[in-house]
């Protein structure tokens, strides 16, 4: 039997750059809204982005439209105002389209909640498996039942960003309680 060996010498290479090359991308509270920027180093026959946004960080609804520069090699900037952004926790990405509907999403990134009513006030992510993240303004009293009413666990909330754990939860439906000064709110939850 012959010893052979297969071998390429060619030197031909595919390569398929991304369509665009996102430099930056953020959103932050401002006085009429929530400001979304971002900015580009180079773009591949990209023809829009959509900016969406999310309350729970999973289920996410297109609130504005913005026209890409087509081809180009140059950096850009954009931005967009969510003007309709309630003051709950939020959570947004970029969806930019081609031309030809290929569709890339941006890393997503939150905006924390003002200092608003209780009313609206968001755990995410729901469902849940290790932990809930929550904010409120000022420390709070919680408690988390069961669906039979049953007090499963209870304590006190710092000002700002929370997490709880609920790892140790059974699976199950749950119902997180806030009772606090600008009154009392309450959310369901699953724990996955």
């Amino acid at each position: 039997m012959p010893d052979f060996a297969l071998a390429s010498t060619s030197t031909d290479v595919t390569v398929n750059p991304l369509p665009v090359q996102l430099t930056s991308f953020a959103a932050a509270r401002a006085v009429s809204g929530v400001q979304v920027a971002w900015a580009t180093a180079s773009e591949k026959t990209s023809a829009y982005f959509d900016v969406e946004r999310s309350l729970d960080g999973r289920a996410f609804a297109r609130v504005a439209r913005v026209a890409a520069h087509g081809t180009t090699a140059q950096a850009h900037a954009y931005a967009s105002l969510d003007a309709t952004a309630p003051a709950t926790q939020l959570y947004y990405r970029l969806r930019q389209v081609d031309f030809d509907g290929t569709v890339a999403y941006s890393p997503v990134v939150s905006v924390a909640a003002t200092d608003g009513a209780p009313a609206e006030f968001t755990l995410a992510p729901n469902p849940a498996r290790e932990r809930l993240s929550f904010r409120t303004a000022q420390p709070t009293a919680y408690t988390v039942r069961n669906t039979l009413g049953q007090l499963v666990r209870s304590g006190t909330t710092a000002a700002g960003p929370n997490d709880l754990a609920v790892s140790e939860l059974p699976a199950g439906v749950y119902f997180f309680e806030l009772q606090g000064d600008a009154g009392r709110v309450v959310r369901k939850f699953v724990k996955e």
